[in-house]
């Protein structure tokens, strides 16, 4: 029977401990969770990965179903732009607590993302868009078209 008590005693202490724990615990790891470090290849690649859902949503918009072959995609103004579906809408009209208040579509430099420089030429049905770092030793560049891949 003492070692009944003893070994009840226990757990309920154990119990008790990792329950202080976790109260403890769970909080912190929301703090963490909410604020990332820095990571501005990641939000280069995020950016990208926008601008091109961006495109899709241009292309979608004024797709000719009699003539499917032919491929319309936006310009550069209207990728950045304040109409549905540019950058800049996007930014006033959906929330995006991490990207968003970093980027500056309307930067006269092109750096959009500061470090980074957008550069975009339109091609016959399509596009090519490269988010260029703008300094370090060894500058990055993420580049993608209309095929989507980065």
């Amino acid at each position: 029977m003492l070692l009944g008590a003893a070994l009840n005693e226990w757990s309920r202490r154990t119990f008790l401990g990792r329950a202080v724990a976790a109260v403890i615990a769970i909080p912190l790891s929301k703090i963490t969770a909410a604020s990332p470090p820095p990571n501005p290849d990641q939000d280069a690649l995020d950016l990208m990965r926008w601008l091109n859902t961006i495109q899709v949503g241009i292309e979608s918009m004024n797709h000719d179903h009699k003539h499917p072959e032919i491929r319309n995609y936006g310009s550069k103004a209207e990728m950045l732009g304040n109409q549905e579906p540019g950058l800049t809408w996007q930014i006033h009209t959906h929330v995006d607590s991490l990207l968003g208040p970093k980027l500056n579509p309307d930067s006269p430099t092109g750096e959009v993302l500061p470090g980074w420089t957008l550069d975009f030429a339109s091609k016959p049905n399509g596009y090519v868009m490269a988010l260029v770092e703008k300094s370090g030793a060894s500058r990055k560049a993420f580049v993608t078209d209309e095929h989507v891949i980065i």
